[in-house]
């Protein structure tokens, strides 16, 4: 990772981390989201709208962020194979634990 010179995190275990904290943070926003329909419902058209675009930029800046952040830096150092192995290793763990998701959705209905 960039704030640890000497250590060698594998691209494996980058992207598996990444992966486990979009997963983390899309539970977090769908759980805000179902606690505060009744709150947003309330305040009418404009404020309920503005705050969920505002959500809606946060998020996307934050996961930009956190998926796209370490292999740019990596890029930027020169390793773009690195940053390509974290880059598609993270979009293959985000896409496992979806099938997961939804299997176990599939066979709880």
């Amino acid at each position: 990772m960039f704030w640890c010179k000497k250590c060698k995190v594998p691209s494996v275990l980058v992207g598996l981390y990444q992966s486990l904290i979009v997963f983390a943070y899309v539970l977090i926003v769908s759980l805000f989201m179902m606690k505060m329909g009744e709150a947003f419902s309330d305040l009418g058209n404009y404020w309920g709208g503005a705050i969920m675009l505002l959500l809606l930029v946060f998020s996307v800046a934050l996961m930009g962020l956190v998926i796209f952040g370490y292999p740019v830096y990596l890029f930027i150092r020169g390793k773009a194979m690195k940053a390509l192995a974290s880059l598609l290793y993270t979009f293959l763990f985000s896409f496992v634990i979806f099938v997961i998701l939804v299997l176990l959705i599939v066979v709880w209905i």
